[in-house]
């Protein structure tokens, strides 16, 4: 009977070393988690600083290109007009061409800008 004493005490010292092991390892994990969530707190944050930096500078320059799209547009007219008023292909006037070709990519470059925003 003396021997089963011993070797229960012993046995319940192993376990209750075992046990304190276990803790010992979940609380190793826990501070790494939990260094890791204040980390990925810390990217999330500061991308959502950019990103909301981006999104008003992206806001400012789709102002900015409407206005010259817009301005654009007018002297497109204005030379169509007086084109034809003097008898002449307004693609035959100086720049013209590339005019219209600036205004298409700026337009398409726009609406692409207002989709990502």
């Amino acid at each position: 009977m003396e021997t089963h004493k011993r070797i229960y005490n012993k046995l319940a010292d192993k376990v209750e070393l075992a046990s304190e092991r276990i803790e010992f390892s979940l609380a190793g994990d826990i501070q790494k988690i939990l260094k890791s969530i204040n980390s990925k707190r810390k990217d999330i944050n500061n991308t959502k600083k950019i990103l909301e930096k981006a999104q008003d500078e992206a806001l400012d320059i789709r102002e900015e290109s409407k206005d010259i799209f817009d301005r654009g547009m007018a002297v497109r007219e204005d030379i169509i007009d007086m084109a034809k008023e003097l008898g002449v292909k307004s693609n035959d006037v100086k720049g013209f061409k590339e005019l219209d070709k600036g205004l298409d990519l700026l337009e398409k470059e726009f609406q692409e800008l207002l989709k990502m925003i």
